[in-house]
């Protein structure tokens, strides 16, 4: 089995068609992602020990007597995890969109267990890095994002400054901290859509090129 690739531009191309597809404002940060399923016609059924008995925290199903897909969260992951789960439920939206073919025959846990573990290590990489690239364009659009971390780094610009910040990954860690408080969302997540997320020019690189002397 080999995944097919896909260019960074396409990631950002299949985010705003599910977003749009779903009437969802691009400008609002996050996206309200049970918003986004619901009105794609999909439910969110969370199971108990999904983790606990699989080590994933989601999955997609195929709908047993209707056309569709469900996403499947893990129950304690949904309850107690607020800031994560956002985007596993936006990362499982994306494997609906890029892999439906995939799972158009997997109803129940065991058989989606089954074909996780029939996908050779490689390209079930790859599948997983792809749900996430389009994931992160799903919960943080570009253009507002982007221009919400620039605002927000011109802003906190004296107090980074006397931090004494000497790398990218030390500013894009600082700054994934501090916007994690403001969006409720994980700071792992911001942090590798700040430093590492295409097509160029990457967003830390803006920041440091619109506030000097940050480094």
């Amino acid at each position: 089995m080999t995944i097919p690739r896909l260019s960074y531009q396409r990631y950002r191309r299949i985010a705003n068609e599910i977003l749009e597809r779903g009437g969802v404002d691009h400008s609002t940060l996050p996206t309200d992602v049970e918003l986004l399923v619901d009105r794609l016609g999909m439910d969110i059924i969370p199971f108990s020990g999904l983790k606990r008995n699989y080590d994933i925290k989601g999955l997609v199903l195929k709908r047993r007597n209707a056309p569709g897909f469900d996403i499947g969260i893990d129950q304690n992951h949904w309850e107690n995890d607020e800031q994560q789960c956002q985007f596993t439920i936006a990362e499982e939206l994306a494997h609906v969109f890029l892999h439906s073919s995939m799972f158009s025959a997997l109803t129940d846990v065991e058989k989606v267990w089954e074909l996780i573990n029939s996908i050779p290590e490689k390209e079930y990489g790859i599948m997983e890095q792809q749900a996430r690239n389009v994931a992160s364009f799903i919960l943080l659009p570009d253009t507002s994002f982007r221009k919400y971390v620039l605002d927000f780094s011109t802003a906190s610009a004296s107090s980074l400054k006397r931090m004494g910040i000497s790398s990218r990954e030390e500013l894009a860690r600082e700054l994934a901290d501090r916007i994690s408080h403001q969006l409720n969302l994980s700071s792992h997540v911001l942090f590798h859509s700040i430093l590492y997320r295409y097509p160029d020019p990457l967003i830390i690189d803006e920041v440091i090129r619109e506030n000097e002397r940050l480094l």
